[in-house]
């Protein structure tokens, strides 16, 4: 891969970190209301409910504001946005089939691709 190329590609990266944020913080925002809504109207456990929801949608918009330092640190070439990318895309491995995909590819980009590499040192 020449480096043209593996500039390319992390700037793909990042924009698919910005998507993911994106994503995220929505997801985020929709569990915290919507679960206390949904909370609400439940006869039983609702409080429960609203509470576990609330929690998910706080740490899905925590991740996804975290996703989105990510991908301007990749943006610029930081390595320590290169070394995070990598723990998340090990952590996607488990979102069989798409993450697995993905995570596969960024992280054999990121961790394994000398060229890639090259342009974070």
């Amino acid at each position: 891969m020449d480096k043209s190329s593996a500039k390319t590609a992390v700037k793909i990266i990042a924009i698919l970190y910005w998507v993911g944020a994106a994503l995220g913080i929505i997801a985020g925002i929709t569990m915290i209301f919507g679960g206390s809504f949904l909370g609400s109207m439940m006869p039983a456990g609702g409080g429960f409910m609203a509470g576990l929801f609330a929690i998910m949608g706080f740490i899905l918009l925590v991740i996804g504001i975290v996703d989105i330092f990510v991908g301007f640190g990749l943006w610029k070439f930081r390595n320590w946005a290169r070394i995070v990318a990598i723990v998340f895309a090990v952590i996607s491995l488990l979102s069989f089939p798409i993450g697995t995909i993905i995570g596969i590819v960024i992280i054999y980009l990121l961790a394994f691709e000398k060229t890639v590499k090259s342009l974070f040192h």
